[in-house]
C-alpha cells in the first residue's frame, strides 16, 4: 500500500460499526498515550469527529451497544469533544447496562 493510498484509508469516513469500534479503540489508546505526552492531537481531534459523524451516520444496533459498552465508558472518560461526549452519551444511555457508566461519569464531572 503507497503512502497515498494509506492517507486516504485513514481519511475515509466511518461506514461500519466493525470501523466505528476499531476507531473508538484506536482514539481511546492515543489518548491514553497522551498522558505520556506521544500523541498528534490535531489528528485525535480529527478522529473524534470522524467517530462523531459516525454516530450520526450508522444505523446504531442494541447488540453493537452492549459489546461496546466499556469501550464507550472508558472513552467517555478520555475524550475532549463535549459533543462527542455528549452523543456517546446519548447513544448508550438507550440501554441500562450503560447508565452506570454515565452516572459515575456525572458524578466525577462535578467533583
Amino acid at each position: 500500500m503507497g503512502e497515498e493510498d494509506f492517507v486516504a484509508q485513514e481519511n475515509s469516513p466511518i461506514d461500519t460499526l466493525d470501523k466505528l469500534s476499531k476507531e473508538m479503540h484506536y482514539v481511546m489508546d492515543q489518548w491514553l498515550r497522551s498522558f505520556a505526552g506521544r500523541v498528534d492531537e490535531g489528528d485525535l481531534k480529527r478522529r473524534e469527529w470522524n467517530i462523531l459523524r459516525a454516530f450520526s451516520e450508522l444505523k446504531i444496533t442494541e447488540e453493537w451497544v452492549k459489546d461496546n459498552q466499556s469501550l464507550a465508558a472508558m472513552l467517555m472518560y478520555l475524550v475532549n469533544d463535549r459533543e462527542l461526549l455528549e452523543k456517546i452519551a446519548h447513544v448508550f444511555d438507550r440501554w441500562p447496562r450503560a447508565l452506570k457508566a454515565l452516572n459515575a461519569l456525572k458524578i466525577i464531572k462535578r467533583s
